[in-house]
């Protein structure tokens, strides 16, 4: 019945093993995102966040499984409660993976149209890149601030009564 074929069929059952959850979450992230906010959005913009969705979600799938069944036991630090932790553990990395992405999908039509970030007003002066910004983040995070730390609220004794 199957015709001899030079690629073996392993290569295809393999290959769609691999695209159909991706294309399924692709949908189900792409109809998350142009369902549910309250404003009308176009399709263009909201895939780069739904395909951003999709990869990391099956990513996660396969770190978490791969996490879960090597390095976790769960069931000898909590007992039976251990299944319930790690469902909210991975309730809590889904959650956060696609409100990143829904942020990535709400920036993309700011970001194609050339409007400043929100939250962020450029000066006139000062140039709108992108390295510069994340310097600045990772260099707050190092290293502290110019900013001379508040001297404590003192009680003076003497003011009072």
């Amino acid at each position: 019945v199957f015709v001899d074929s030079p690629v073996p069929t392993s290569f295809f059952w393999n290959a769609g093993a691999l695209a159909i959850p991706v294309a399924l979450s692709f949908v189900a992230f792409a109809l998350t995102f142009w369902l549910l906010p309250n404003r009308r959005v176009h399709l263009r913009h909201i895939w780069p966040g739904a395909l951003l969705a999709a990869l990391g979600f099956e990513g996660l799938k396969v770190g978490f499984a791969a996490y879960v069944e090597h390095f976790a036991s769960f069931d000898v630090i909590y007992g039976s409660l251990g299944s319930v932790i790690v469902l909210l553990f991975w309730v809590y990395v889904v959650a956060s993976l696609v409100i990143f992405c829904g942020e990535v999908a709400a920036e993309v039509p700011h970001v194609i149209r050339g409007e400043p970030r929100h939250g962020h007003a450029a000066a006139e002066d000062e140039q709108n890149d992108w390295r510069e910004s994340v310097l600045a983040v990772l260099r707050g995070l190092v290293f502290a601030g110019d900013e001379v730390p508040a001297e404590p609220h003192r009680h003076d004794d003497r003011t009072s009564g």
